[in-house]
């Protein structure tokens, strides 16, 4: 509501829009209050039904891990449908299987989750994933299997369709490679700028050119032609 161009049409458009409140007093006032409450809403209806558990990581803007945790109570709503609520996102320092586990465990134990309730945790194909399963959450969770969701499935699937096209594969690495920086890479960067440059903002790393340690092997003019060359 602070944004000039709604705090305008709030002011023309809307009666006695000059008394909506700004995002500070709003934050201060209120989003504590609706979150708790909405919060308690979601335990009373999870509590006693059976759950997946549904959590993926991403990079932020600023490179940082997010992990997104989903409660799913395994019945159908009046339209037939299994609907999941988004229980928490946590901020990870470092993302493994260790520090995934403990925010899942942490998340449950918030909401009053029995173990016994859990039936299934459903996440990406990814190896701390499987990890967090197989050395954390299928101890402490009995009745519960893991699955990998049907994406990544189909996308091994695909894989065996273009392993015999060998030089095709490298030529569509090489040049998926020239817009991409791994996430892990990006949050080392901005770590290291922090700490070098404190009083500074980090910003991205900057895109690796050819020629340079990592980076394609081909020029920037003739990538194309020069990729398929040496493939």
């Amino acid at each position: 509501s602070d944004h000039p161009a709604l705090r305008k049409f709030l002011n023309e458009k809307v009666i006695n829009g000059g008394a909506i409140p700004g995002f500070h007093q709003v934050q201060e006032m209120y989003l504590g209050a609706v979150y708790e409450r909405e919060k308690e809403e979601l335990k009373t209806l999870l509590a006693g039904k059976p759950l997946a558990v549904i959590f993926d990581e991403t990079p932020d803007v600023e490179g940082r891990c997010v992990l997104n945790i989903l409660l799913a109570p395994l019945e159908k709503d009046h339209s037939g449908r299994i609907l999941a609520y988004l229980a928490d996102t946590v901020f990870l320092a470092q993302c493994n299987h260790f520090t995934v586990s403990v925010a899942v465990v942490r998340c449950l134990q918030e909401y009053s989750i029995d173990n016994e309730d859990v039936i299934v945790f459903d996440t990406d194909n990814a190896a701390y994933m499987k990890k967090a399963f197989t050395a954390a959450l299928q101890s402490l969770f009995p009745n519960s299997l893991h699955i990998t969701c049907m994406a990544h499935i189909m996308n091994l699937i695909g894989n065996a369709f273009r392993k015999p096209f060998v030089q095709l594969n490298s030529f569509m690495l090489s040049f998926s490679q020239m817009f991409f920086n791994a996430g892990s890479r990006k949050r080392r960067y901005l770590c290291f700028m922090t700490n070098k440059l404190p009083r500074k903002k980090a910003s991205k790393p900057p895109v690796q050119h050819a020629g340079t340690p990592g980076s394609l092997q081909c020029s920037t003019t003739h990538s194309t032609l020069d990729c398929t060359r040496t493939s």
